[in-house]
């Protein structure tokens, strides 16, 4: 999940913010700046800004590893990264850009996007998108009709799945091995992906100062990893 800005559904004065009394639609996100992203949900608009570094490493691991499984499998679903438009209820005016769709309905798909719910969807949170992915998007994505909705939480190292078809919540962490619902044999590695996000110099870690320990030992600890090695890393 990308960094997100009330600024849509508020103007400022000087540092007060003024709620807009307007609702918002479809053709306000079409009218945006070029360059300029935004999602759209029950009538407000939401800024976003460009995610970063570690938030595109995983996105960029999780589309390649459902992607291969597809496409090893011969599967008819896509897996789409973001910026990906999904217009998920058109009655609402709801449109988003989740970090990872999966969708197996090809009729759902055109040349602007998906019209309807993605069976699968992937959020990678951050510090402004907090309340947005674990409560606004979590009732949006369960009333629409997506299948199962996974929140990546790289500070606190936690993954949340939502079951939406067998109404089933579990947490996992980062050194857990994640079975996808709506595949028979995929599972997410999250141990091995952290292991290789571990060896970035660039990472989210809220114990980065602590003393005596180093970027790269924090992530490791919370991967499940020996620290003491990391004093002979190159």
């Amino acid at each position: 999940m990308m960094v997100y800005d009330l600024s849509g559904a508020l103007e400022r004065s000087g540092d007060m913010p003024l709620w807009r009394d307007r609702l918002y639609t479809i053709e306000d996100i079409y009218a945006l700046p070029e360059g300029e992203s935004a999602e759209l949900i029950a009538g407000h608009i939401y800024y976003m800004a460009p995610p970063n570094t570690m938030h595109q490493r995983i996105s960029s691991i999780l589309s390649r590893k459902i992607g291969n499984y597809i496409d090893s499998n011969k599967g008819k679903c896509e897996v789409f990264a973001a910026p990906f438009a999904v217009y998920l209820d058109e009655k609402t005016n709801t449109y988003v850009e989740p970090d990872v769709s999966v969708i197996c309905d090809p009729d759902k798909l055109d040349d602007r996007g998906c019209k309807g719910a993605p069976d699968w969807i992937i959020e990678i949170v951050s510090p402004a998108s907090r309340r947005m992915d674990y409560y606004t998007k979590l009732f949006k994505y369960r009333t629409a009709g997506v299948r199962e909705y996974w929140i990546v939480d790289p500070v606190k190292k936690l993954v949340m799945v939502y079951d939406f078809e067998n109404e089933d919540t579990e947490q996992y962490t980062f050194q857990d091995s994640i079975k996808v619902g709506i595949y028979e044999e995929l599972r997410i590695d999250f141990a091995e992906m952290c292991g290789r996000l571990a060896d970035y110099d660039l990472v989210i870690c809220p114990y980065e100062n602590e003393t005596g320990r180093t970027i790269k030992d924090c992530l490791r600890v919370a991967c499940g990893q020996d620290v003491s090695r990391s004093a002979a890393d190159p």
